[in-house]
This record gives structure tokens, C-alpha cells and sequence, in this order.
């Protein structure tokens, strides 16, 4: 009998400390929970400040572009960042050069009846000249929802 009441203490002592034991096991399991949504948390605030680095660096081209410091010196610039052609339209004076610089991490191309950039992959651009007044429709062959318009005077 003393064997089975020996027994008996000892089963009743582990499941005294294992319900003890669970909530110590459950709040760590909830502390690594929050943990990994804090990193989670600044792993995006970190794409987001990339994203706008990418954003400036876009900006600071184009500008550069537009005070005549790029090579290819075009007088205007769309530059293509979220799928979207920035600016979508814009008039320009025959004899004018845009260039289109792709900034996204996607190719995309600037494609009109007339005209084709080609295929521009991250941080490529190409330059066209527009020489005949009119309206150019253009439209990115790989995401036929980007579309953007150039008038001609």
C-alpha cells in the first residue's frame, strides 16, 4: 500500500507543477509572438524607407535631367515607379526629348504606334525625340493598365 500511495504523491506532484508550468509556457510563447511581429514591424518600416530612398534617388535624376546634367541631356523626363508612367501626360514643343526611366523592380516598356523604348529593366532609361506635333498613346506592353499620353505642339 505504502508503494501505491508513494505512487499516488508523485502523480499528483507532476500535475501540480505541470498546471503550473503552462502559463510560464504560454507567456513565453506569446513574448516570442510579439517579437516576431516587432521585426516583422520593422522589417516593413525598413522596405518603406528603401522605397522612398528609391524615390528620391528617381527624383534627383530627373532633376538632374531636367537642369541639362545628364549625358543623353532630354528635356523632359517620365519616370516609371509603382506601375505607373509619373507623369502620365505632359505637352511638349516638337523637336522636345523625354526620357523614360524605369525605377521599378519590374521591366516595362514605353510603347506607342510610332515609337518603342524597348524593354527597360531597374535603373535603365531611353530617350525619344519627338519631332511630328500630334498625340501619342503609349502603353507598357507588359502591364497594359500603365498608360500615359504625350501631346506634341
Amino acid at each position: 500500500m505504502k508503494h501505491a500511495t508513494l505512487i499516488g504523491i508523485v502523480i499528483a506532484i507532476v500535475l501540480l507543477l505541470g498546471g503550473c508550468a503552462a502559463p510560464a509556457k504560454d507567456v513565453a510563447m506569446e513574448q516570442d509572438v510579439n517579437v516576431i511581429v516587432e521585426q516583422a514591424d520593422e522589417a516593413d518600416a525598413q522596405m518603406e524607407i528603401i522605397s522612398d530612398i528609391e524615390e528620391v534617388e528617381a527624383d534627383v535624376a530627373s532633376a538632374e535631367r531636367l537642369e541639362g546634367g545628364a549625358d543623353e541631356g532630354a528635356d523632359m523626363v517620365v519616370v516609371i515607379r509603382d506601375f505607373k508612367f509619373q507623369p502620365s501626360a505632359m505637352t511638349i514643343p516638337a523637336g522636345a526629348s523625354v526620357e523614360f526611366i524605369n525605377m521599378d523592380n519590374a521591366p516595362h516598356t514605353a510603347t506607342s504606334d510610332s515609337w518603342d523604348t524597348g524593354t527597360l529593366a531597374k535603373k535603365q532609361s531611353k530617350v525619344i525625340v519627338f519631332d511630328e506635333p500630334g498625340t501619342y498613346e503609349y502603353v507598357c506592353q507588359f502591364h497594359p493598365g500603365m498608360r500615359g499620353q504625350i501631346v506634341v505642339e
